[in-house]
C-alpha cells in the first residue's frame, strides 16, 4: 500500500468509537516525529486527536455511540439517520485509498469492513472488541481478515491461534486500551482507611464523565461503617476521560 508520493512515511488511523479514538491517539503520541500521521474517527468528533495529530474524513454520530450491548440500540440508530453515514465513510475510504503508507485500524471489524469494501489491503488491525471468550471470531470475519490485514494485534492468545492457522501474522497483544491509560504518581494505597477498596469502571464513551459522577455518588451514600474509603484516581477509571497524550502524564483525582 505505497503513498502515491515520496517523501516521510504517511500513516493513517482508523478508529471507530470514543475509547478507540482515545487508544489510537496515545499510541500516535508515541510515534516518531519524522513521520506523517493523520486520524479518521468513524465516529464522533474524535476529540481525543486534537493536539496529537490532524483529522480527515467526514463526521458522524450515531444515537448508541455504536454500543450494540443495550437492547434496540441498532433500531435507534437507524430511525435517527445512521444509515445515511455509511455512504459518506465508504466514498471517502475509496478516496483515500493508496495516498497512505500504513492504514491502522482500531477498534472491532466495522473498519476492517469499510476498508475491505473500498479495496483497501495490507492493514494493520488492533482489535480491542473481541475477547477471546464470549465474543470470538466467526469464519467470515477470518476469511475478511485474511483478505484484508497484513497484522492483527487481538486481545487473548485462543484469537490470535485462530488468525495464525489460516495463515494471518497474528499477535497477543492484551488488552491495549489498559496500556494507554495515563498514569501518576497518586498514592492510592496510603490514602485507604479500611480494607475494602472499590475500583470505577464508567466505560469509555462520551457520557463516561456522568456515569463516573453517578457512580461517586451512589458509593457516597453508603453508611462511614461499611463504605469504601472514598479516594480514587479518576484517569485510572477511563481510557476515554484520560488525556490523549503519551502514557505516564499525571492524573486528574476525583
Amino acid at each position: 500500500m505505497a503513498a502515491e508520493a515520496s517523501g516521510p512515511s504517511r500513516f493513517l488511523f482508523i478508529s471507530n468509537g470514543h475509547g478507540e479514538d482515545a487508544i489510537a491517539a496515545a499510541i500516535v503520541a508515541n510515534m516518531p516525529k519524522t513521520v506523517v500521521v493523520e486520524a479518521y474517527p468513524m465516529i464522533g468528533a474524535g476529540n481525543a486527536y486534537a493536539g496529537i495529530c490532524p483529522v480527515v474524513g467526514p463526521r458522524a454520530t450515531l444515537a448508541s455511540e455504536g454500543w450494540r450491548n443495550v437492547k434496540g440500540s441498532l433500531r435507534r440508530d437507524i430511525i435517527t439517520g445512521g444509515l445515511g453515514t455509511v455512504p459518506p465513510a465508504l466514498n471517502f475510504l475509496r478516496r483515500i485509498n493508496g495516498k497512505y503508507d500504513r492504514v491502522v485500524v482500531v477498534g472491532d471489524m466495522v473498519g476492517v469492513l469499510a476498508c475491505y469494501f473500498t479495496g483497501h489491503r495490507g492493514l494493520y488491525y488492533l482489535d480491542v472488541y473481541k475477547t477471546g471468550s464470549a465474543r470470538l471470531y466467526s469464519a467470515a470475519e477470518r476469511w475478511t481478515i485474511k483478505q484484508a490485514c497484513k497484522t492483527v494485534f487481538c486481545r487473548a492468545d485462543n484469537l490470535a491461534r485462530s488468525l495464525e492457522h489460516i495463515g494471518v501474522d497474528a499477535r497477543s497483544a492484551g488488552n491495549v486500551m489498559m496500556d494507554a491509560i495515563p498514569h501518576g504518581d497518586y498514592d492510592a494505597q496510603a490514602r485507604r482507611q479500611r480494607p475494602l477498596a472499590v475500583t470505577l469502571l464508567p466505560g469509555s464513551r462520551a457520557l463516561t464523565a456522568e456515569s463516573f459522577a453517578l457512580q461517586v455518588a451512589a458509593l457516597r451514600t453508603l453508611p462511614p461503617s461499611c463504605g469504601p474509603t472514598c479516594s480514587w484516581p479518576l484517569q485510572a477509571a477511563s481510557a476515554s476521560m484520560s488525556s490523549p497524550g503519551r502514557p505516564g502524564s499525571s492524573a486528574r483525582r476525583c
